[in-house]
């Protein structure tokens, strides 16, 4: 369930965040402009962006950050555990080593 407590940091967090970009978006020098944004849009803003005639590249492997359900992220899950989040990853690349070393035998 989330609490008010909950809504109050996120509402703060959400506050800090805007002033931050507000900043960011006052310095034209910084030539960039920043919100929030979905994926969704976050996506759309990019395909919008890009010259259809260009064939971009494609990664098709592994990602630490995931989507398990619909709109489910789990992009900050293991940032608050540095040393799990080193053990995974080092577990992971050990792990394609032996997928790309297996699909060659």
């Amino acid at each position: 369930t989330i609490s008010s407590t909950n809504i109050d940091i996120t509402r703060k967090m959400m506050d800090n965040y805007q002033l931050l970009f507000d900043h960011i978006n006052s310095r034209p020098d910084y030539k960039v402009r920043i919100r929030f944004a979905t994926l969704r849009e976050y996506f759309q803003a990019v395909k919008g962006s890009i010259d259809p005639t260009v064939d971009l590249p494609r990664y098709d492997q592994d990602f630490f950050t995931y989507s398990d359900r619909d709109n489910d992220y789990w992009s900050g899950y293991f940032t608050t555990r540095p040393y799990l989040k080193k053990v995974i990853k080092t577990t992971e690349t050990q792990l394609r080593s032996a997928q790309i070393l297996f699909s060659v035998v």
